[in-house]
C-alpha cells in the first residue's frame, strides 16, 4: 500500500497500533526537522501534516514509497529526491573492501616470505624436523636481526 493509503488507513489511530507504523515514522522522520518529529504516538492527521509541511518534491518520492504490510517491509522508489545526500556508491565500497583485502592478503604473503628468509639464514630446511635446538637457533636469529635493527649492541 502507497503512503498515502497508509494515511487513510492509520485514520485516527496510532500508528503504533499497526505493525508498520515504525516503518512509517522512521521513513517520515528522516525527511522532518526535530520539531517536526513523528512518534509512535501520531495519528493519520498528524502524518498528514508532516508530509504537507514538506516540498513539493519530498512529497512526491514519499507518496511513491509503498509498505508491505504482510511482510512489515518499506520499498521507497529509485530516484531519492534532489535535497537527499547521495547513498555511497556501491564500486566505491567494493573497492574498499577489496582494498582492505589486498593489504590483509599482502601483510600475510610477507610474513611468510619472512619467515621463509629467517629459515633460510638460520640453516633450518622446511623438510627438516623443527626441534627445540633448531627452534632455539632459529629464535636467536631472530633475536640478533631485532638487536641490530634497533641498535643494541651485545654485552660481551
Amino acid at each position: 500500500m502507497q503512503l498515502c493509503d497508509v494515511v487513510k488507513v492509520v485514520g485516527s489511530s496510532q500508528l503504533q497500533d499497526f505493525p508498520w507504523g515504525a516503518l512509517v515514522v522512521d521513513l517520515m522522520n528522516s525527511f522532518l526537522v526535530d520539531d517536526q518529529l513523528l512518534t509512535l504516538q501520531s495519528d493519520g492527521s498528524a502524518l498528514s501534516a508532516a508530509i504537507g509541511s514538506l516540498p513539493q518534491e519530498q512529497q512526491t518520492f514519499l507518496l511513491a514509497a509503498t509498505v508491505d504490510t504482510k511482510r512489515i517491509k518499506l520499498t521507497v522508489p529509485s530516484v531519492a529526491p534532489p535535497d537527499t545526500p547521495p547513498l555511497p556508491d556501491t564500486i566505491d565500497v567494493v573497492k574498499e573492501k577489496n582494498n582492505r583485502l589486498f593489504n590483509m592478503g599482502s601483510l600475510a604473503f610477507m610474513g611468510f616470505l619472512t619467515i621463509v628468509a629467517l629459515m633460510l639464514f638460520s640453516n633450518i630446511s622446511p623438510e627438516e624436523k623443527i626441534t627445540f635446538e633448531n627452534a632455539k637457533d632459529y629464535l636467536m636469529v631472530l633475536v640478533d636481526m631485532f638487536k641490530t635493527y634497533l641498535g643494541i649492541q651485545s654485552g660481551s
